[in-house]
């Protein structure tokens, strides 16, 4: 995947994990806060106002039932309506508060069952109480003696209310632990969950950028090796996969122009050969051609010593014009043995300059195409008959 993507995507992929990671742990954060703000408002603004709301219950059922049985012993020690009147009004006042406070309570606790049935419970057994204080008070103005017994009944209703708000108190401080626990079992999540998100989010951009790097060192390298090759005069070129950034693309170029250099110096060699080949056929041409003139120039010599050796026995007219013809031919002769001589120089010089061009070319290891003229059997290049040394061509890239 790394070799497909281009420098700048690799550059920025480090940092750009790094930044998802950082957003995914803000978005963490953010949201063991949100959750750590709403367990703390579930215990402040809801549990602490239930336990309130119920201890303000239990307090004010307390207090009423004191003044009931304070206003019953006043009814009984017989104070006047006047003296009895304010403490009949308080006790009305506050009756009717906790009715408001158990109606109260009972709407904010909607949302758990078991909150509700307590409250609901108390409630029902207060609205009892309260029935029970108010008959045991009209008895207690027509006849005292028997109040007492009244109210007696009025205290079981109470004891009943009392044991269904202690009930109800136990149960909010159990929810209200309960939550409490629940927001330290959050924050200790979060405490664990956010240094091991941090500590992944460093390993995994240490680790991204150990990938990025050692990619680019990969197509670096290859690189250097290449041009370490080319200056030692190695044309084969190793097949690899090309990523797609820009030092792939400098690779590709590299290898394409080392292979059309390749290509280049096969091409010379083989002129070289050919050359040197046409050279050596031109010397053998040129030594037959020189041997022939060299016997013809032996005959025409035996064939004036003969005609001097019959010019000197005989002397005729026509002795003179032979002479003359043989040496003209000799003469021909000897130009044609020049010619041939500077010929056979030439064709030498040729394959000299053959076999130094094809030395030059073997300093360079170039790449097999399985073309039988060219090389030997052994991946080395056939040498130069006639040629300054032997010439060489490795295929392999084995280095000195």
């Amino acid at each position: 995947m790394l070799n497909k993507l281009r420098i700048g995507p690799k550059l920025l992929l480090a940092p750009g994990i790094v930044l998802v990671l950082l957003l995914i742990l803000a978005t963490g954060a953010y949201l063991g806060m949100a959750r750590q703000n709403q367990s703390l408002d579930t215990i402040m603004q809801e549990r602490a106002v239930r336990l309130k709301a119920v201890g303000d219950l239990v307090a004010g059922t307390s207090r009423a039932h004191t003044e009931a049985y304070q206003l019953l012993a006043w009814l009984n020690a017989g104070f006047t309506f006047n003296r009895t009147d304010g403490l009949v009004r308080a006790t009305h006042a506050r009756h009717a508060a906790l009715e408001r406070q158990f109606a109260r309570l009972e709407r904010i606790t909607q949302t758990d069952p078991a909150e509700r049935r307590f409250v609901v419970e108390a409630q029902a057994a207060y609205g009892q109480y309260v029935k029970a204080v108010a008959d045991a008070l009209d008895i207690a103005i027509d006849d005292h003696a028997i109040a007492a017994n009244a109210m007696s009944k009025a205290g079981r209703a109470f004891d009943v209310v009392a044991q269904r708000l202690e009930q109800l108190s136990l149960l909010e401080q159990a929810l209200g632990e309960r939550d409490y626990r629940a927001a330290e079992a959050d924050f200790m999540t979060l405490s664990l969950w956010m240094p091991a998100l941090v500590a992944a989010a460093v390993g995994l951009a240490l680790l991204v950028t150990s990938a990025v790097r050692n990619a680019l060192l990969t197509e670096v390298r290859a690189i250097g090796v290449a041009a370490v090759d080319l200056a030692e005069g190695n044309l084969a070129v190793k097949n690899r996969e090309y990523g797609g950034d820009e030092i792939a693309a400098t690779a590709r170029a590299l290898d394409t122009s080392v292979r059309n250099l390749n290509t280049t110096l096969k091409t010379i060699l083989a002129s070289a050969q050919a050359l040197d080949a046409a050279a050596r056929q031109v010397a053998r041409s040129t030594a037959e051609v020189r041997a022939r003139a060299e016997r013809q120039a032996a005959s025409l010599q035996q064939a004036s010593g003969m005609v001097r050796a019959l010019g000197a026995d005989d002397s005729t007219n026509g002795y003179g014009d032979a002479c003359a013809a043989i040496v003209e031919v000799d003469r021909v002769t000897q130009q044609s043995v020049a010619r041939v001589r500077q010929a056979a120089l030439d064709a030498g010089n040729l394959q000299h300059q053959a076999g130094l061009l094809s030395a030059a070319v073997a300093r360079f290891k170039l790449e097999a195409d399985g073309e039988s003229g060219c090389f030997a059997a052994d991946g080395v290049a056939a040498p130069l008959a006639g040629g300054p040394g032997v010439v060489r061509l490795r295929l392999a890239s084995v280095r000195s």
